[in-house]
């Protein structure tokens, strides 16, 4: 397992910060879990619009986040959608699927057979579904006197894109697995709701692609490992209408990917990428606090440490969660 005492740092935030109107992890849905019988469906939307990229001006030097470079560009809207289904009262189960509509236009340096570098410029545009994700999730602790619930999760990602999805960054070509500690509390007035996962990714299936000659070849990220994945959030909430319809929200989310491998284990210089957040929100439910998984939410997630291929400096999600059947009506 890699890093690890990264992994039981982060555990033991965890355990500082336990202390949610519940927030969904995108995997494994909600702590709460559902009822018996209950269908549970979330929608996400969220819209980037690079400001910021991950480059050098020099090759062989390390690259940094710095300012779009001339003539680059990157928009990518993201909209998931979660299925849920209460086995028991404990026990629910999830499938998660993501469309991307995606256009980059970007350079990356090459070298040539006399040894002189330049910048190949691409084009890439696609829309289409991701990897599929299905779930499982288990509430272990239920109805104390501050903690509401305390679940563990645990999901598996198909990759289910196509080779030409992949290639432009729609899917990943690999198999993943996450476990995820989820946990809702409230005290007074304020509600809680974390949670933390750890994710482990396989490597990218072999995947061919036409060069400029218009040979088939490998893609260059074929059989690569990707690193594995850290990820948290710590969310608190507060009413702010008196017949407790609205809510605001705040949260602190982030994640780390640590780097990837070539196909002989060694590891890639540099691959590591993460991203911290905060992330604040207005949530509305319709229904009351009595129905506090029926909600539509708008909020704005705003980095301020990271280091990815593209960033914004402010990222909009609009979402909304609603469930059916069991004892929600």
């Amino acid at each position: 397992m890699k890093n690890v005492t990264v992994l039981w740092a982060l555990v033991v935030m965890m355990a500082m910060l336990f202390t949610g109107q519940a927030v969904a992890e995108e995997v494994t849905g909600c702590p709460l879990g559902l009822k018996k019988g209950e269908f549970w469906v979330k929608s996400q939307t969220t819209y980037l619009y690079a400001e910021r990229a991950l480059w050098t001006n020099e090759p062989g030097e390390k690259a940094v986040m710095m300012d779009m470079p001339e003539n680059w560009h990157q928009r990518l809207t993201k909209s998931n959608l979660r299925l849920g289904y209460g086995i028991t009262d404990r026990l629910d189960i999830g499938l998660v699927m993501a469309y991307f509509d995606k256009h980059v236009w970007k350079g990356k340096h090459k070298q040539k057979p006399n040894g002189t570098w330049f910048v190949n410029e691409s084009n890439k545009e696609g829309q289409g579904f991701g990897d599929i994700w299905l779930s499982a999730k288990y509430k272990i602790v239920a109805d104390k006197q501050h903690i509401e619930a305390i679940s563990l999760g645990a999901g598996f990602r198909l990759d289910a894109s196509d080779d030409c999805e992949v290639t432009k960054g729609i899917g990943s070509g690999a198999k993943a697995f996450r476990a995820v500690l989820l946990t809702h509390e409230h005290f007074g007035q304020f509600h809680f709701c974390n949670h933390l996962y750890y994710e482990w990714q396989g490597g990218r299936r072999g995947i061919d692609v036409r060069n400029q000659k218009g040979e088939l070849v490998k893609w260059e990220k074929s059989g690569q490992n990707i690193g594995d994945k850290i990820g948290y959030k710590f969310n608190v909430e507060y009413c702010i209408s008196k017949d407790a319809t609205i809510w605001a929200h705040l949260g602190l989310i982030g994640w780390h990917k640590f780097e990837d491998q070539d196909c002989d284990g060694v590891s890639i210089d540099r691959s590591d990428r993460y991203e911290h957040s905060v992330f604040p929100k207005l949530v509305w439910l319709p229904e009351g606090p009595a129905q506090e998984h029926h909600k539509i939410f708008l909020g704005v997630r705003c980095p301020y440490k990271y280091r990815k291929d593209f960033e914004s400096h402010v990222i909009p999600v609009l979402g909304m969660m609603w469930t059916w059947g069991g004892d929600s009506g």
